[in-house]
């Protein structure tokens, strides 16, 4: 009995919480409907008008900023009450975007770049080139220390 009375406390919305919840989970489905192929954002709350979109990165901020007018009007069509978008990036998982930044170099690339060492005689390329490869290989960007 008593763990029914905590799940009724949590199923209780009358602060509106389970609400509002609903409503951004509907906007979005909208607004992923309204979204040219290729680009993707999320609803965010929406507030006296204003829907609050956020977007993984700043190219696509950029983007649905220029597609707002049409973006606004879809999402008018699509029978959510919206005066205006405000876009803001939202990075999803900073760890993933941060690992991301610090990929070492492909094995393609590795091997391309030994194979031009191995073929240069020796000059200051060559030795730029082998400097290169130390370096990736001291970060773990070589296969030979991949694990």
């Amino acid at each position: 009995m008593i763990f029914a009375n905590r799940l009724d406390f949590f199923l209780d919305d009358s602060s509106g919480v389970l609400a509002e919840a609903r409503r951004t989970i509907s906007i979005d489905s909208i607004l992923k409907k309204a979204l040219p192929d290729g680009l993707f954002a999320r609803a965010g709350r929406m507030s006296e008008g204003v829907l609050k979109i956020h977007a993984d990165n700043p190219g696509t901020a950029f983007r649905l900023k220029q597609i707002s007018p049409s973006l606004l009007e879809k999402l008018k069509a699509g029978g959510i009450p919206v005066q205006s978008l405000k876009i803001a990036v939202t990075v999803r998982n900073p760890q993933k975007a941060r690992r991301n930044e610090k990929q070492g170099m492909g094995e393609t690339g590795l091997d391309s770049f030994r194979e031009l060492a191995d073929s240069l005689d020796d000059s200051p390329l060559k030795s730029s080139i082998e400097t290169l490869l130390h370096n990736l290989r001291k970060k773990g960007g070589d296969r030979e220390n991949r694990g």
